[in-house]
């Protein structure tokens, strides 16, 4: 667990939420999806939140990727390319990584 702790306490001035969801909007999602493969997690999903205009979070299945669901052969490229289509959206996500 010392690797996700530390990625957590490299992006928790990005983080929404942090103490219970830590949400990432889609820029810090695909950095922060960056740096934990370089400390050695390993991806299993992200779940996509929309936040309401009162300032509540809404999960969006639709914005979602889980490992354990996939049949392709390249799930990280795959849920890259399902953030960089979310931006516009102002999607937030929650990214679960498992450590080697």
């Amino acid at each position: 667990m010392k690797n996700l702790a530390q990625l957590n306490a490299e992006f928790a001035s990005e983080a929404i939420d942090p103490c219970i969801l830590f949400l990432l909007r889609s820029e810090d999602a695909l950095a922060y999806i960056n740096r934990g493969q370089t400390l050695g997690l390993r991806l299993l999903g992200v779940e996509g939140f929309r936040i309401t205009k009162e300032g509540g979070f809404q999960p969006v299945q639709e914005w979602s990727n889980d490992i354990a669901d996939y049949g392709g052969t390249d799930f990280v490229k795959d849920t890259f390319a399902l953030i960089t289509t979310l931006v516009a959206n102002e999607a937030t996500f929650q990214v679960v990584f498992e450590e080697n």
